[in-house]
């Protein structure tokens, strides 16, 4: 036989009360709280650390562009723009008296092509907002933050480089140290006590 059917006339716990969401709701923006100002110093270690990487990059790749292309390539640190510039010095000229002495041996190359003005390989790479410069050295010598130096480091086609340190900071007084070897021109990175 069919059972009657009970429908329910009161209030049943199918649901959650306003209390018990407003419960939730303060323990949620307690953790947030909490937990905020961590996630932000996270995140600003995390550009420190991108920052201080993609430097890192930048220097290894002057290197290697020096000894391949077997000429000097420069890195200058640019304070005042948080930016580096990477640029290839191109080999001089040939003098114009080599065409009377090659045309007088009689060889048949053309060395008019290689006497073409070739525009330096130019490239930027940026620090992240927040991040900054805090000392360069270069060669031995310390570069403080007067706007007139842009320091710049020298790499040789045979690999090796001024040497030298770059500290870069955060807001956060966390700092990561960029060491560059004379001899090898080798780029180490490595994290700085405060």
């Amino acid at each position: 036989m069919n059972k009657p059917r009970t429908e329910k006339t009161g209030y049943g716990r199918d649901g959650f009360t306003l209390i018990e969401l407003t419960i939730v709701l303060i323990i949620i923006s307690v953790l947030f709280a909490v937990a905020g100002p961590r996630i932000a110093k996270g995140l600003s270690g995390l550009s420190l650390t991108t920052s201080a990487r993609n430097v890192a990059a930048a220097l290894r790749y002057a290197r290697s562009q020096a000894v391949n292309k077997s000429q000097l390539y420069s890195v200058i640190f640019d304070r005042e723009r948080a930016q580096v510039v990477i640029r290839g010095i191109p080999k001089p000229v040939a003098p114009a008296f080599a065409d009377a002495e090659q045309e007088e041996a009689g060889d048949e190359v053309d060395i008019g092509e290689s006497r073409k003005p070739v525009a330096p390989e130019v490239k930027m790479v940026t620090v992240a907002d927040g991040i900054m410069f805090q000392e360069i050295i270069i060669g031995g010598r310390e570069f403080t933050g007067n706007k007139d130096e842009l320091p710049q480091i020298i790499f040789f086609p045979d690999g090796t480089s001024q040497g030298g340190e770059i500290v870069l900071t955060n807001n956060r007084d966390r700092a990561v140290s960029l060491q560059i070897d004379f001899l090898t021109g080798v780029v180490t990175v490595a994290e700085k006590a405060a």
